[in-house]
């Protein structure tokens, strides 16, 4: 299998691991707060890393840009999440989930400035296309179809989504330059470690029931935790291949397409065939993407 195979074969599992995810978590937060759960996930990925650390190469000394590079993901990462919450607390999910979709495009443009990544025309025409399937993909709760401008007017949470997935586009930016300096285990280590520690000392001194039921799901966490290392670690070995923009786009359509199945097949959730027709434009955009690819 040739380097570009080893990369799409990394983002497909990658994307179906982060799936994966948004289905635990889903599980978790019918039970369990939000930061406490954001926090006990992101500390307990940093520890199957931290294990693997011993199997790592050495890496050469850690200079100012990677220690940049790692603070300023964990504050973007931590700001993320928090906003995450914050914007499905205020909004409905099909007002705000879309708008993660947006991520390529930020990622396109970072990846052109920070690593001179030139895609071509036809693959920046894909990363459109799968922008479009997200903005298409859930009904208004009114009934109509989804607007986007309408929606950024009149619901915070869709502005505070589009923030997020600026925030998270950025933080992959910069993990792409901390990753130049050190291993993918110690990077992970590190940032899981830095967004989870916060975030449990937090719940535990403001939250302390929440963290009583994280014991009580304590098998639900560990395959939660399982499962998110599998997704962190594939994306962040699948930039060796792939454009970071690449990666992302076949990420962020690859959860878009999941998930409506998974709610449905596993939470009951309603509009599968509504959803079909912008699922199968997501799809057009990741080929257009992979096949206009330098």
């Amino acid at each position: 299998m040739g380097t570009t195979g080893i990369g799409l074969l990394l983002a497909a599992v990658c994307a179906l691991a982060w799936s994966g995810v948004d289905a635990l978590r889903k599980a978790l937060g019918q039970r369990i707060g939000a930061v406490a759960t954001a926090g006990a996930i992101q500390f307990g990925a940093a520890l199957p890393f931290l294990a693997m650390l011993p199997l790592q190469a050495p890496v050469q000394p850690l200079g100012d840009e990677f220690w940049l590079a790692l603070a300023g993901s964990i504050v973007l990462n931590t700001a993320a999440n928090i906003l995450y919450v914050r914007a499905i607390q205020l909004s409905p999910l099909a007002l705000t989930i879309p708008y993660l979709g947006f991520s390529p495009v930020f990622l396109l443009v970072g990846g052109a400035l920070l690593f001179g990544e030139r895609p071509t025309w036809l693959s920046a025409l894909g990363v459109l296309v799968v922008v479009a399937g997200a903005v298409l993909l859930n009904p208004g709760t009114s009934g109509g179809r989804f607007d986007p401008i309408s929606a950024i007017r009149r619901e915070r949470g869709s502005g505070l989504m589009l923030l997020v997935a600026l925030l998270w586009s950025l933080a992959t930016l910069l993990d792409r330059v901390g990753l130049r300096h050190s291993g993918v285990t110690l990077y992970a280590t590190l940032v899981n470690a830095g967004v989870g520690l916060p975030l449990v000392a937090f719940a535990t001194l403001r939250r302390p029931h929440d963290m009583a039921a994280i014991r009580g799901s304590w098998v639900l966490v560990i395959a939660t935790i399982a499962v998110l290392s599998l997704a962190m670690a594939t994306q962040m070995l699948s930039w060796k291949y792939l454009f970071v923009a690449y990666q992302d786009v076949m990420k962020r359509a690859g959860g878009i397409i999941f998930s409506p199945f998974i709610g449905w097949l596993f939470f009951s959730e309603k509009g599968l065939r509504k959803r079909m027709p912008a699922v199968l434009l997501m799809s057009a955009g990741v080929t257009v993407v992979l096949l206009g690819r330098e």
